[in-house]
């Protein structure tokens, strides 16, 4: 599989959470899933899913926006304190630990993180 996923350690593994029709971002060159890869690879997650794997309808996986990291192995504590410094930086995160109520997608414990579109001011 291309760049498509990746995890800890260089291999490339498509797979995720997520929708029935995957596709890939449409610039990956430039696409904020490399920043927040590197941030969560920085506080020691793995990267479980970028812009490949199956992704819920409208997933901002496949605009190149959100990750998806694993949290096997990690306590309540490493994750809030994850869950926190990604906040502080502007990203948005959901505990997907458990299933998430109506997401048809869904197949391990994980969090999702995602840079928010930009809101269009006037």
């Amino acid at each position: 599989m291309g760049k498509s996923s990746t995890r800890s350690g260089g291999s490339n593994k498509s797979s995720s959470s997520h929708s029935a029709t995957p596709t890939r971002a449409s610039n990956t060159q430039t696409a904020p899933y490399k920043d927040l890869s590197k941030f969560a690879r920085d506080k020691g997650f793995t990267v479980t899913s970028t812009t490949g794997g199956q992704h819920n309808k409208g997933s901002a996986h496949y605009q190149g926006r959100a990750i998806d990291v694993s949290v096997k192995g990690k306590s309540n504590g490493d994750i809030n304190k994850f869950k926190k410094a990604a906040e502080e930086r502007g990203y948005k995160v959901r505990d997907e630990r458990t299933k998430p109520p109506g997401q048809k997608v869904w197949s391990a414990p994980h969090l999702h993180i995602e840079v928010p579109k930009k809101s269009r001011k006037k």
